[in-house]
């Protein structure tokens, strides 16, 4: 078990250290003849109780301060859990056992972001969870892939931190049905952000303020962008970070969060089809699988990429036995959770 190994680890690297010290002094005492005069013995075993003594408080107090950071990650996993089902209760009984619950603290943090919720917000009913899914979204977790309809999405934004204000100012999806990207079902549409676009931003993607003048809101936008989706599987790359821009206009519409029904990242994908590659950004990926880069930074550029990219993993991932929706998230779950 990790807790064995753990304990082990931890009680050479205590002892070990100090112990390897007094043996040293006491053989340099020794080729000294120093340990044939009174006293010297008891001296050198005082020393080297005194090495140990040292040791051991420099120890406990690093121990004391990861102990502190423990309990405290711990009470923000507490919050995270309470924003979900208050009246939950955790029994946790072993080494493994806390480990595990670090885990899904972590992981529910990962869904709970996605799914738009902050500190004081509550992500909707069944953004958590397959198994809430109701209706059309349930039933498809059987489903085979190549029988599926996606949306494959992606934005460009006015910087990284929604919570800090930062908006759209680009939303582009395309359409995939089975194997075949179509490209000519695409949405496309500039989005007003209703503040000024830093210029390090317009470096990246181009859109500066003259290009979303006469642009609409995406609370004017949104509710197409739904109507396009449907019901269709919703796909992107590291997608959580287009979700979390999404969620708040959703949620002030009335919309359910897309976070809410099955979503596929193709970043998971990748590191469930590409275990031992180092890369899973997008260009990466679309250089490991023969895939032209289109207009980079650019939503609707960003959007086919990953269109072809994600065409090209779910056929890896068949040859592997993955065949329908339920078993490609569990195995994308499983490629962004760290075993145990």
């Amino acid at each position: 078990m990790r807790l064995a190994r753990k304990v082990t680890i931890s009680v050479l690297a205590l002892f070990i250290p100090p112990t390897v010290v007094a043996g040293l002094v006491l053989i340099l005492l020794h080729r000294r003849g120093l340990l044939e005069e009174p006293g010297t013995l008891l001296m050198a075993g005082l020393a080297g109780l005194a090495v140990m003594v040292a040791y051991l408080a420099v120890v406990a107090m690093g121990l004391g301060r990861s102990l502190v950071r423990t309990v405290e990650e711990l009470r923000h996993g507490a919050e995270l859990i309470a924003t979900v089902n208050p009246d939950h209760r955790l029994e946790v009984r072993t080494g493994d056992e806390l480990q595990a619950l670090g885990d899904e603290i972590n992981r529910l943090g990962d869904r709970l972001r996605a799914a738009g919720a902050g500190p004081d917000t509550a992500p909707a009913p069944g953004a958590l969870e397959p198994a809430t899914w109701g209706g059309a979204q349930a039933a498809r977790v059987t489903a085979p892939l190549d029988a599926l309809t996606f949306v494959v999405l992606d934005t460009e934004t006015t910087g990284i931190r929604p919570e800090a204000g930062d908006r759209v100012v680009w939303l582009a999806a395309v359409r995939v049905i089975g194997a075949e990207v179509r490209q000519h079902e695409v949405f496309d549409v500039l989005v007003d952000p209703g503040r000024p676009v830093p210029p390090e931003s317009v470096r990246i993607h181009g859109i500066d303020n003259d290009v979303l003048v006469g642009a609409p809101t995406l609370e004017a936008v949104l509710p197409s962008f739904y109507e396009f989706v449907g019901n269709a599987v919703v796909v992107g790359h590291e997608v959580s970070f287009d979700l979390r821009f999404l969620a708040p206009v959703a949620r002030r519409l009335g919309l359910p969060p897309l976070s809410a029904r099955a979503v596929l990242d193709t970043g998971d994908l990748s590191r469930a089809v590409h275990r031992s590659a180092t890369g899973h950004d997008l260009e990466a990926l679309a250089l490991r699988l023969g895939v032209p880069v289109i207009s980079r930074h650019s939503a609707l550029g960003d959007a086919l990429t990953t269109a072809e990219i994600l065409v090209r993993l779910l056929a890896l991932l068949k040859n592997r036995g993955v065949s329908t929706l339920g078993e490609a998230l569990e195995a994308a779950r499983r490629a962004r959770t760290p075993a145990l």
